[in-house]
């Protein structure tokens, strides 16, 4: 794949049924190429990305342009219902408490898992990671 506006988009429709459309979203995207080939390169200290890190790349932007989007407009920017949290289940008569004060809220575990696409697998990125600029 290729680090382009096309596979970021193709990927977006793919994996999150998410139509990157408009002229804002590819301004995000384009942004998030750039942030995110500069992140790869400064974390592995070089200064050209080798091809096998492409796809790994790629995962990363769509994980920042999501973030930026769910910053800019919240849940509702990607079609993301608000989550409640259960926090108990009763089996008898089936009932269901939610609960949106635990720790951990819908909002939270949404920014958590963005964070966590958007920064790549390390182990994967230590791979490249270099003493000596290249």
């Amino acid at each position: 794949m290729k680090l382009d506006i096309s596979s970021v988009k193709k990927l977006l429709k793919a994996l999150y049924k998410y139509e990157a459309d408009d002229y804002e979203d590819e301004v995000l995207i384009e942004y998030a190429i750039q942030e995110r080939i500069d992140y790869v390169k400064a974390y592995c200290n070089i200064s050209k990305i080798p091809e096998q890190l492409n796809s790994q790349i790629i995962r990363m932007i769509v994980g920042e342009f999501l973030y930026q989007k769910y910053t800019l407009g919240g849940a509702e920017a990607l079609g993301i219902e608000t989550l409640a949290l259960i926090s108990g289940i009763t089996e008898d008569d089936t009932s269901f408490e939610f609960d949106n004060t635990n720790e951990k809220s819908g909002d939270a575990l949404i920014l958590e898992n963005l964070n966590n696409l958007r920064n790549g697998s390390r182990v994967f990125l230590i791979r490249y990671r270099t003493v000596t600029p290249k």
